[in-house]
């Protein structure tokens, strides 16, 4: 599986080294309409930066790993009714960075 991921995405995942971070949520197809919506909701939100990415169902969110991870984002989309994308590459890929981001998060703790 790991060979067919970008290697863009990868360097995203584990290699920046940074507090803030940029990642990109995938939602359900079936709501193409729904991406829109998540940009509003996550842009009220205290230091996050979401944008809509062209001709694709998702968006790209920036923040600071001290104050969200995306987990958190993600739960909080999921609670306002968003539908994201629950294809099991997916679901992988997400995994993996909630994994990172704890890692590093505790790291950062010291």
């Amino acid at each position: 599986i790991l060979n067919k991921i970008k290697p863009n995405l990868l360097r995203l995942m584990f290699y920046k080294e940074s507090e803030i971070k940029r990642r990109e949520i995938l939602f359900s197809k079936i709501l193409p309409s729904q991406v829109e919506d998540a940009v509003r909701e996550l842009n009220g939100l205290k230091n996050v930066k979401a944008e809509k990415i062209k001709e694709k169902c998702s968006l790209t969110v920036e923040y600071n790993l001290k104050e969200h991870s995306l987990y958190d984002l993600e739960v909080f989309l999921q609670q306002k009714g968003f539908i994201l994308d629950e294809s099991f590459f997916n679901k992988i890929i997400r995994s993996m960075v909630y994994y990172a981001e704890e890692i590093e998060l505790n790291n950062l703790k010291g």
